[in-house]
């Protein structure tokens, strides 16, 4: 991330006492990365290296919030299953979480970039193109906040003009 990415510090296997995690005020335990980007916001990475679940999705999620992240990335070894990804998040229930649609997100052109998009947490393949992903999350990440929105309501037509492509996963299949 310093290299690639210009950012401020980086660290790993990060362990910070004091902070606890909303939906159930448990410590909130070791974090697997963070980054410090030039802006001074947070980055939260989650490395997974077996199968996710709603639980350690939602500790992500819970962790980043702790910390005031703008935004978590989950690293998952292997290619991500997007059948096993909706089971996950349907039904998710918790304070700060108003919606439940995932979304792949890629650079126009470039498959290799393709993210999905949950919220303020991404998913990552560990197995693709790490470096295209990251860029993907952190160029949309920026879009985003040049259009004064932190929410994944912008019109698709908004997306197409950032140069993204980017398609609903339905739920309910």
């Amino acid at each position: 991330m310093e290299r690639k990415f210009s950012s401020f510090s980086s660290s790993y296997s990060v362990e910070i006492k004091d902070v606890f995690r909303t939906n159930i005020n448990e410590a909130t335990g070791d974090y697997d990365a963070i980054v410090v980007l030039r802006d001074i916001n947070i980055i939260y990475f989650e490395c997974k290296t077996g199968a996710f679940n709603t639980d350690k999705i939602l500790k992500c999620f819970d962790r980043a919030i702790a910390l005031h992240c703008e935004f978590s990335i989950m690293l998952i070894h292997g290619t991500i299953n997007l059948t096993s990804l909706k089971a996950c998040v349907k039904g998710i229930s918790h304070p700060f979480i108003s919606e439940v649609e995932l979304f792949e997100i890629e650079i126009k052109g470039k498959p290799s970039s393709n993210v999905i998009g949950w919220n303020t947490c991404y998913f990552v393949s560990a197995d693709g193109n790490i470096e295209e992903q990251i860029r993907t999350i952190m160029r949309i990440n920026a879009a985003q906040k040049l259009s004064h929105s932190n929410s994944w309501l912008v019109p698709s037509e908004q997306f197409e003009k950032w140069g993204y492509t980017r398609t609903l996963i339905k739920l309910l299949s």
